[in-house]
Parts: C-alpha cells; structure tokens; sequence
C-alpha cells in the first residue's frame, strides 16, 4: 500500500481550492447582476436605511407572476449575503435582509 507524503495532501488541498476558485469566481458577479435586474437592492433601499425585509416582502414588490421569485431571491440574497454584500436577520425562522455598509456608500 503506498503512503501519502504530506507535501502530497498540501497540494491536493491547493488544488481543490483553486478549482473552487475557479468555479464560484463568477457566481457573485452573476448573483450581484441578477439582483441589480431584479430591483432587489432598490426595494430594499426604498424601504428604508434600516428594513429588514423577507425574500417574499422582496418578490411580492417585483413585477413577476412567477410563483418561485421568493425562492429565487432568497437564494441570490443568501448568497450576496456571504459575501458581505447584504446583511440577514433571523425572524423567526425566517431569514430577512437588509443593505451593507457597501451599499448605503452608494445609495
């Protein structure tokens, strides 16, 4: 049975990571377009400096019949929100979201 080096596992993990980085590298850019086409940081910001809205507050103010937007929006928001771009609070068992820092600079 052959061993594993250390060194072999240190460039395995640098590896993995750099794949990672590839594939997500373009999600937020993605995510932060979608969201900016869909009105959510506008919502948001209409609703004040400090709303705290649920993604079904956010779709219900979009012009789509789409059944799924909360869905969608909580999905494009969870993800802004790992990257800082948003802020969450949990009220409840449900997740509400908020502007960052980021985005009040610009509003």
């Amino acid at each position: 049975m052959a061993s594993i080096e250390p060194h072999q596992i240190a460039g395995e993990e640098e590896t993995y990571a750099f794949a990672t980085q590839l594939v997500t590298g373009s999600v937020l850019p993605m995510a932060l377009k979608k969201a900016c086409e869909l009105g959510i940081f506008q919502i948001i910001a209409k609703a004040g400096p400090d709303a705290k809205l649920s993604a079904s507050d956010i779709a219900a103010q979009m012009l789509t019949k789409n059944q799924g937007a909360p869905i969608m929006v909580d999905r494009i928001a969870r993800l802004l929100v790992s990257h800082n771009v948003l802020g969450c609070y949990m009220v409840g068992f449900e997740r509400h979201y908020t502007l960052s820092r980021v985005l009040l600079l610009r509003a």
